[in-house]
């Protein structure tokens, strides 16, 4: 797409830019690392940089480096601030253009207090145990967020045209309302007996869940009355999949490394038009095609665009 966001491979991708040294001349745009601060000479070479190549340009700061420093990135589309930072002062300088955030790793709480109101963040990565200041991002489509506990709840909840959220390591009890989700990914969720709350996701189209800690059962899918796929890694860790067969639109079902046999989704018989089911053995699976009989669809896994590896 002629708008996509560049996607780095952060850990292996070499800077285009870093403070202090000149720009690889043969480079249209990638990481800028700015992890000093910059001196009156490095300025002008920031800017051009950007100026020359903005929209392909991904601007990675340092826990040392003032946010002031967005002044001098207008026309970027992303930034990821590194982890570590003991003030986010300044962050009402974020430039419009930007439409990802990222924050990696921080112990002190994060506020979106200084953000303008006028932001154009689309797509937002947090890695913080606490949210400060609760508050719409009218264009926030998609949210990723590790480390998120019950008290993030409420800024899930706030934000009226959310479409996607991916949990990582979540220490949730219940799950977040949003009337406008339409898919979930459960990343390793720590405190999740059940699926508590997601009658509250009354939108909710896709769902994925992998290795959950501590999940006894999903329950009761009756109120999500367009779930259409569910995707479960790791499902041996569940202690009871009966609730499966209650989704009333359910369509597909993708199983994905589990130890377990045919037995637990055979209930599924006339519900499915397609499935991915990689069960203990591959004559397992088998068995399950062919009682079911539906042809093996891919899963959907949807997770490349959610976590930016530091």
């Amino acid at each position: 797409m002629a708008n996509e966001m560049p996607r780095p491979f952060f850990q292996y991708d070499k800077p285009a830019f870093q403070v202090g040294k000149k720009p690889n001349p043969k480079a249209t745009g990638g990481i800028a690392q700015i992890n000093k601060v910059p001196a009156a000479k490095d300025l002008p070479v920031l800017r051009s940089f950007v100026e020359a190549y903005g929209s392909q340009v991904v601007v990675v700061i340092g826990p040392e480096v003032p946010l002031s420093v967005l002044e001098h990135v207008d026309g970027v589309p992303f930034v990821v601030l590194e982890a570590g930072r003991t003030s986010f002062d300044g962050l009402s300088s974020l430039p419009s253009s930007v439409r990802r955030l990222s924050i990696r790793e921080q112990s002190i709480p994060f506020s979106l207090s200084e953000l303008s109101a006028t932001n154009e963040i689309e797509e937002l990565e947090l890695d913080v145990a606490e949210l400060q200041n609760v508050r719409p991002l009218e264009r926030l489509r998609t949210l990723a967020w590790k480390r998120m506990s019950d008290a993030g709840a409420a800024f899930v909840s706030a934000q009226p045209n959310l479409f996607e959220l991916a949990l990582r390591d979540s220490t949730l009890t219940r799950l977040p309302s949003s009337e406008s989700l339409e898919r979930l990914l459960l990343f390793s969720p720590t405190m999740l007996n059940s699926l508590i709350g997601l009658e509250q996701c009354v939108s909710l189209r896709f769902l994925r869940i992998d290795e959950p800690k501590k999940m006894q059962r999903l329950g009761s899918l009756a109120s999500a009355s367009k779930l259409a796929t569910v995707i479960l890694v790791g499902a041996h860790a569940i202690g009871d999949l009966s609730d499966l067969v209650s989704a009333p639109t359910l369509d597909s079902v993708g199983i994905i490394q589990t130890e377990l046999d045919e037995q637990p989704f055979l209930s599924l018989k006339g519900k499915l038009t397609g499935g991915s089911f990689q069960l203990q053995t591959p004559e397992a699976s088998k068995r399950l095609f062919a009682y079911l009989g539906i042809e093996y669809k891919t899963a959907e896994l949807i997770e490349n665009h959610f976590f930016d590896n530091a």
